[in-house]
């Protein structure tokens, strides 16, 4: 913390044009109120909201159940009951 007040009496010392980098740089290296909640506010702003038409189901389906083999069928059958499982734990 020493080092970072000598970096602030040099920055100061230097010129007017300075002093516009020095109230930036108090921001950084002294801690305020606020210095413990930057991190944990920041992430709000950059969650978009989805409107929940756009939202999809998370189902994928990309084939024909007449052309699916027994795998694919006994996959969609695990996946269906998982989603039924997930569904009753809310």
């Amino acid at each position: 913390m020493q080092n970072a007040h000598n970096c602030l009496d040099r920055v100061q010392a230097k010129s007017t044009e300075a002093n516009s980098v020095l109230l930036l740089l108090k921001g950084v290296f002294r801690m305020g109120r606020a210095h413990g909640h930057k991190t944990r506010d920041k992430n709000k702003a950059s969650l978009p909201q989805v409107p929940k038409n756009m939202k999809s189901d998370g189902l994928d389906v990309e084939f024909d159940r007449d052309l699916a083999d027994h795998d694919d069928l006994e996959a969609m059958a695990r996946s269906k009951a998982a989603d039924q499982r997930a569904k009753n734990s809310r």
